[in-house]
């Protein structure tokens, strides 16, 4: 899905997104820290704290591309892609609890 998206950034001529956000790399630590923590023993928070990034990640894609009619046919493809995948892996993780 990052290369789909970094592929749509070069054609409209942006610069390749090399990193995750500061704030998703935090999300990812913390998921970890839980991880370690919890040794399995309550693997529904984990989820919860999944749930929850995916969850902020949604908002950022609705509030960052409010109106995808103004964007090109690729790109505006590449960004219900994925946000279909954050709401198929919410869905996952739902079913995992």
């Amino acid at each position: 899905m990052a290369n789909e998206l970094n592929e749509r950034l070069k054609c409209i001529g942006e610069d390749e997104e090399t990193g995750g956000s500061i704030k998703g790399a935090a999300h990812r630590g913390i998921i970890s820290v839980k991880d370690t923590f919890t040794s399995g023993n309550n693997a529904t928070e984990i989820i919860e704290e999944a749930l929850r990034g995916e969850s902020q990640l949604l908002e950022e894609i609705d509030s960052t591309f409010q109106d995808l009619e103004a964007i090109d046919g690729e790109t505006r493809n590449a960004i219900v892609n994925l946000k279909e995948n954050v709401v198929r892996t919410m869905s996952e993780l739902r079913n995992q609890k």
